[in-house]
């Protein structure tokens, strides 16, 4: 284990998911989970999150003790590291809501978060964050990218990782409302038509600040907290 920017960090090799191993080996402070590979990643829904080596499988240990209304930082401030961290490399990224990293027609990246809360405050939250960055794309089941095609050489992972992790902090900085305008203005989701779990269409038109996207049917306009939200142009 090795301390930067006043976190921990610790590196393994293997891990069946870097965020159930920060969910169970006893972390009490601000860490970070590195890993080389994940035989059990996991994404939204318990899917599964393909995790071959060369990729950035990054779980971010959080005790900042935020109440209720303040949850949505997490899902905010996460994939704008990714997005930033990608800017300095010279990538313009956008941020699918609601946990995906897109550059261009292509997935990079995307982000599960874990919480718990504990008298109306988040105890613990689990950031958990995968990047594509040199690894295999054969058995990703989407249209995918990685920091090796899109710059055409291998990158270090663990630098990239640790750019995330001070990205992301920087972004918890931010108050709420800051938060909201900066993923709005990477959203690529605001002003496309977009299909519902339910199978329901409409144009995807604001973001509020608890995070949920607002969504006009024509008849209603629908806020919708979590779950799937596919655009109509067939982005997965």
């Amino acid at each position: 284990m090795s301390k930067t920017s006043a976190i921990d960090w610790i590196i393994l090799d293997e891990v069946d998911s870097t965020n159930r191993y920060a969910r169970d080996a006893g972390i009490d402070r601000n860490t970070a989970v590195l890993a080389r590979r994940q035989s059990a990643g996991k994404g939204r829904d318990g899917r599964r999150f393909v995790s071959s080596e060369g990729g950035m499988y990054l779980s971010l240990v959080r005790f900042d003790a935020l109440p209720v209304g303040q949850g949505a930082k997490y899902a905010l401030a996460a994939p704008l590291a990714v997005c930033e961290t990608l800017r300095a490399m010279g990538i313009s990224a956008a941020v699918k809501w609601p946990n995906d990293v897109w550059v261009g027609q292509a997935k990079i990246a995307g982000v599960l978060i874990e919480t718990e809360w504990r008298d109306g405050l988040i105890a613990r939250a689990i950031v958990g964050i995968g990047l594509n960055v040199n690894n295999d794309l054969g058995d990703v089941p989407c249209r995918a990218t990685s920091l090796c095609a899109l710059l055409g050489r291998p990158q270090s992972v663990d630098e990239i990782a640790k750019a995330v992790a001070a990205q992301f902090d920087r972004f918890m900085q931010m108050d709420l409302p800051m938060l909201v305008a900066a993923v709005k203005r990477k959203m690529l989701t605001l002003g496309r038509i977009v299909v519902l779990a339910d199978g329901r269409e409409g144009v995807a038109v604001d973001l509020l600040d608890d995070a949920r996207l607002v969504v006009d049917c024509g008849s209603q306009r629908i806020c919708v907290a979590a779950g799937d939200v596919s655009l109509k142009e067939g982005l997965c």
